[in-house]
This record gives structure tokens, C-alpha cells and sequence, in this order.
């Protein structure tokens, strides 16, 4: 009866595995034998949380999660959606083949630098949990937020940034002079976003408007910042906007 939930672990958080055919309000009750018995094991923990195994609605979702708040000492930082997710690592890994494909072309003239380039992004990072402020975040290599940047916290990587929640701190991209990096998060409301060594502040017009200013436009849509002619624009993530980052950077 109770296999009907199953709880399992990943680099960033938990996946819930879930009877597809079971009546939800029987299976509510098996989430809290399962959670409840699982509450010492899972400790204290932050951690994004996904749904495997049925189709859930919003109101259904925030069900779940007020039982297993009301039933452990976890925090859940965010809801991973599956399809944004693996949309977010082609992205990346798309980005970084990009980079391979270039490096290939230029390895006969510059052999020895490529034998010694510490800086190229070679993987993607993972990171769990919301940042407040104080808190940074630096990698050498692309990274993904599962998790909200709070106004005062920072991203800072030499690759480029994804966050599955909401950006309001900074976030710095290509710190080692990539223009061809990108920042994208779920929710673009950030106090600073750099790329190389462009620069634009929360306080910059011309980047609020890049932004599509929120009371013009409901600021639901994922977004995309990238580095175009010397300026940082944002864009809605999609088809358009990826063709303009790989076109303005050939």
C-alpha cells in the first residue's frame, strides 16, 4: 500500500515518485506515512523538490508540500519542473559545445594555450538551496540554481548562470571576459547582472525597459540576459532570443 509514494534522492534535491492511478486523497495519506517515517533520515535539510510518476495540478502540488512541511523539517527551496529543467541543461550543454567547436577550429594555431586553459567550461554545476544576503556562490564552471538569489546574495560564474527561481540579488557571468555567456532565471528581477565586463544595475532605465517594465507586462514568462553591442539585454526565453545570443556573438 504504501509503495504507492516512493522518496528518492539526486545531486540537488528530492525526486517523489508518485502512483499514477491512485485516488489523490487516498495517496495524500500515504504522503504523510511517508514522510513522517521518513522525517529523522531526511533531517533539516533545504532542498528542491520534483514530482515523478503522475500529472499534478498547482492546487495539488501546494497540497503535497503542506504535508510534508506539516510532517518534517525539510525546506523546500522550489518545485523543479522537469521539462524547464532539461530545457535549461541543453541550453547549457548546447552553449558549451558552441565553445568546443570553437576551440577545435583555433587548436592548430594555439596548441599550447589550449593544452594549458584552465578557464573552459567543461561541465555544469548544481547548487540546492536559496541564497540570502552575504551569501555567494562562485564557480569555474556553468551553474544551476535550484533555488531563489535574494536581494544582497550573489552568483558569480565563468560560464553561464541558470536559476530555477527568482533572481533579486546579482548575478556576474563570464567573469573571465565571455560575452558569450547568459544569465536565465524564472523570475528576472535582479539588483545586478554582469556578463564579461558589461555591466547593468536595477537602477539602469534602459535595462528596466529592456525588462519590458513588469507593470506593462506580467513578469511570468522565463527569461534570458545576454550581452549584445555593449549592453545587457533581457528577453522572454525562447527560439528569437537564443538566435540573437549565438548570432551577435559569431
Amino acid at each position: 500500500m504504501r509503495n504507492s509514494v516512493v522518496i528518492k534522492g539526486n545531486k540537488y534535491g528530492i525526486i517523489v515518485v508518485l502512483d499514477k492511478i491512485k485516488d489523490f486523497n487516498e495517496l495524500k495519506e500515504d504522503i504523510t506515512y511517508k514522510f513522517k517515517e521518513s522525517k529523522d533520515f531526511l533531517g533539516k535539510s533545504s532542498f528542491a523538490i520534483s514530482f515523478e510518476g503522475r500529472d499534478l495540478s498547482d492546487d495539488e502540488i501546494k497540497e503535497i508540500l503542506d504535508i510534508i512541511e506539516e510532517n518534517t523539517d525539510l525546506k523546500i527551496v522550489c518545485v523543479v519542473d522537469k521539462e524547464k529543467e532539461e530545457l535549461y541543461k541543453k541550453i547549457v550543454e548546447d552553449s558549451v559545445d558552441e565553445e568546443d567547436n570553437e576551440e577545435k577550429k583555433n587548436e592548430k594555431e594555439n596548441i599550447n594555450e589550449a593544452d594549458n586553459n584552465d578557464s573552459k567550461s567543461d561541465g555544469i554545476n548544481f547548487y540546492a538551496g536559496t541564497l540570502r544576503s552575504g551569501q555567494e556562490v562562485v564557480n569555474n564552471e556553468s551553474v544551476v540554481i535550484i533555488g531563489d538569489v535574494n536581494p544582497g546574495a550573489s552568483v558569480i560564474s565563468k560560464g553561464n548562470i541558470l536559476i530555477l527561481g527568482s533572481l533579486r540579488g546579482s548575478a556576474i557571468a563570464g567573469i573571465d571576459g565571455d560575452t558569450n555567456a547568459f544569465v536565465i532565471a524564472m523570475e528576472m528581477d535582479p539588483i545586478q547582472i554582469r556578463i564579461a565586463d558589461i555591466i547593468a544595475t536595477a537602477n539602469d532605465d534602459t535595462f528596466q525597459s529592456a525588462m519590458h517594465i513588469r507593470e506593462k507586462k506580467k513578469n511570468t514568462d522565463i527569461k534570458i540576459a545576454y550581452a549584445a553591442d555593449d549592453n545587457i539585454f533581457v528577453e522572454p526565453l525562447d527560439k528569437a532570443a537564443l538566435d540573437n545570443i549565438f548570432n551577435n556573438n559569431k
